[in-house]
């Protein structure tokens, strides 16, 4: 039997299926990441085919039955269509970015109200104001490898365990994360970090959008960050939608 319900979501993917109908990917609040069926809305009959275009933020009801791999929906609401988003390359780059990530490495039905609500907050902040996207960017990716549990060390040097405040210059192995000043040269593939870029690991790890970092550094440490998620989860292959901008 069918259990059904109002949730909310993110499009993060939207395919055409059979002659009539779409199967998209929600990333909601209530059940993580799943896929449903829309039947009819390629009818031009049908109210619902526009609603469901990657990046909406919509509200659907719901047809969920857990033995089933692709749910239904019956009735979608648009709520938000992030449009200043899609107006923008510079905007669009970054926020495909963060659904990319989202349709790339969450399990299906793996629930984390913690990262739903991040991901919310990256988006809108991206879509209402007028703060680079970019420095938007850093700090969702900095916050969603420590949500799927790949948090990278910043108090202590991954090989010696030593004070990394101490330290006056860094390097980044992506199979550790950051090493000291002392322990940088052991590896000829530890890619050698400044002050600055380990400061913008740190300032990114707190409440702040890191505005006083220049844009070419922010860029290199998000470079850094993919090659580390690369490394950790082998089947990923890297953010491909910023090659399309």
């Amino acid at each position: 039997m069918s259990e059904i319900s109002t949730v909310q979501g993110i499009v993060i993917k939207k395919i055409e299926y059979g002659d009539t109908s779409h199967i998209i990917t929600l990333y909601t609040k209530q059940h993580g990441k799943l896929s449903a069926i829309i039947k009819g809305s390629r009818s031009s009959k049908s109210k619902m085919g526009n609603k469901v275009d990657v990046m909406n933020f919509v509200e659907i009801i719901l047809y969920r039955k857990q033995s089933r791999e692709v749910q239904v929906i019956s009735q979608v609401e648009l709520i938000n269509p992030f449009s200043k988003i899609k107006e923008d390359l510079e905007k669009l780059k970054y926020a495909t970015g963060i659904l990319e990530l989202l349709l790339s490495l969450i399990p299906e039905d793996d629930v984390n109200e913690r990262l739903f609500s991040g991901t919310m907050k990256a988006l809108e902040k991206i879509n209402d104001s007028d703060f680079p996207a970019v420095n938007v960017f850093a700090k969702y990716l900095m916050f969603f490898i420590k949500e799927i549990g790949y948090e990278i060390q910043l108090e202590h040097c991954t090989e010696c365990n030593a004070d990394l405040r101490k330290s006056n210059s860094f390097a980044f192995k992506p199979d550790q994360g950051i090493l000291c000043s002392q322990c940088k040269n052991l590896y000829d593939f530890a890619e050698e970090i400044g002050k600055e870029h380990f400061d913008l690991l740190n300032c990114l790890n707190t409440k702040n959008y890191c505005e006083k970092f220049k844009r070419k550094t922010i860029g290199q440490i998000i470079k850094l960050l993919e090659k580390y998620l690369i490394y950790h989860i082998p089947e990923f292959k890297g953010i491909k939608s910023f090659h399309y901008y």
